[in-house]
């Protein structure tokens, strides 16, 4: 039918809160380190 599609949109899934925290830790930790990286190459140059 046309309307399977419509089927998705009856009932939005609420937000997995969980997983958008760890790839927002992710991101903090490979931020910090690219700027610990960065900031201990600068000092040895």
């Amino acid at each position: 039918d046309d309307d399977d599609w419509r089927n998705c949109f009856r009932e939005p899934t609420p937000p997995d809160y969980s997983l958008f925290q760890l790839i927002f830790l992710i991101y903090v930790i490979s931020l910090v380190l690219c700027i610990l990286q960065v900031a201990s190459f600068g000092g040895l140059s």
